[in-house]
């Protein structure tokens, strides 16, 4: 029987790719028997190029394509996306598009239970005292899942004493009164999470970066003193562990197919 997984994901910078190795590397160690290929959209078609991740092509279509085409094959195709988005959809057309009896992983937030778990391994990041807050970021997107957003800020209120706020970089949830809001909570003192898989240029130009358009600018600029977590949720304790559950699920499904 041969195993596959490929992995699914956005963005190619350096952090990006460490967080990749990191990944990879405990997917490899617990399932050894399966071979890890792949799929990173980005604009630059850079990939993971040491240890057992090995695609042949940035292009998911392509990596399906090259699979041999045998009964025997048993393949899953799991997003490290941290909600189910475009991409993630876009994921799961290529796969019905092209491939047979393969099996998605769903993102890192696709279940009640996924949610309660982020937030009990975000919980030692935070401060929990009534004058600290919290504001985590992540991308944004136009896609209905969105909506998942406010429902892990909800939830992490209810962890900690801390004052919490969810924004994103773009679109929606809609974040433009969130720094206004911060700043109302009489608190001035924040801890900036950032929501995303790995901290590449998105973090350290956009989120903490010295332009006048960045989150640090702004949060300065209305009396408010940041503290930047510099590491994203790919090598936060327990996430690795969190998408392997994922993938064991999918292959727990093409054994029922089969």
């Amino acid at each position: 029987m041969k195993k596959y997984i490929i992995l699914t994901a956005f963005g190619a910078s350096e952090s990006a790719q460490k967080t990749y190795h990191f990944l990879g590397a405990h997917f490899s160690s617990r399932f050894p028997d399966a071979r890890l290929l792949w799929s990173i959209s980005a604009p630059s078609g850079a990939r993971p190029t040491s240890g057992r991740a090995t695609g042949q092509d940035d292009e998911l279509a392509k990596v399906l394509a090259d699979l041999p085409a045998d009964v025997q094959t048993r393949c899953i195709v799991q997003s490290l996306h941290l909600t189910p988005g475009l991409e993630f959809h876009r994921s799961v057309r290529a796969v019905q598009a092209h491939r047979t009896g393969t099996a998605i992983g769903m993102p890192l937030l696709s279940s009640q239970e996924d949610f309660h778990r982020l937030v009990d391994l975000l919980s030692p990041l935070l401060p929990n005292s009534s004058d600290r807050g919290v504001l985590l970021i992540g991308h944004g997107t136009t896609h209905p899942s969105w909506t998942t957003l406010p429902v892990l800020e909800h939830l992490l209120r209810g962890s900690t004493r801390s004052q919490v706020f969810l924004a994103v970089l773009q679109h929606f949830p809609d974040s433009s009164m969130v720094i206004d809001r911060m700043a109302a909570s009489g608190v001035r003192h924040w801890l900036v999470i950032p929501l995303l898989l790995s901290t590449g240029i998105h973090f350290w130009r956009d989120i903490a970066g010295p332009g006048p358009h960045s989150w640090s600018s702004r949060l300065q600029q209305h009396g408010l003193s940041p503290v930047f977590h510099e590491e994203g949720l790919g090598t936060l304790p327990g996430i690795a562990e969190m998408f392997g559950d994922h993938i064991q699920t999918a292959f727990d499904r093409t054994i029922d197919q089969t």
